[in-house]
């Protein structure tokens, strides 16, 4: 007879002091709920960085805002800039027939 599995789950740690604004949720990310949607901020390893990453962005959640993305560096290839030479590659082509 097979004895059932028990499954254990990582035990959520404390705040790091008191007064730490996330929560551990049980994925092992910290979390904050803000307007009535749960925000995940970074692994429970690194509590530093994850109240790092809800500093950067709590004003906008706060006010109801989608938080600024990352910016892009300047000489970073993006989508646009290798899709835009396209359509006029195309015309060129046509011209020289």
């Amino acid at each position: 007879m097979l004895t059932p599995r028990k499954h254990r789950r990582p035990k959520k740690p404390t705040k790091p002091y008191a007064s730490f604004p996330l929560t551990p949720h049980n994925n092992g990310q910290w979390c904050k709920k803000i307007r009535g949607t749960v925000h995940f901020f970074g692994v429970w390893e690194d509590p530093d960085a994850a109240l790092q990453s809800y500093l950067r962005v709590a004003e906008a959640l706060h006010a109801g805002r989608k938080p600024r993305a990352e910016s892009v560096p300047t000489n970073a290839l993006t989508v646009k800039g290798r899709v835009q030479p396209l359509p006029n590659l195309a015309t060129q082509t046509r011209r020289d027939r």
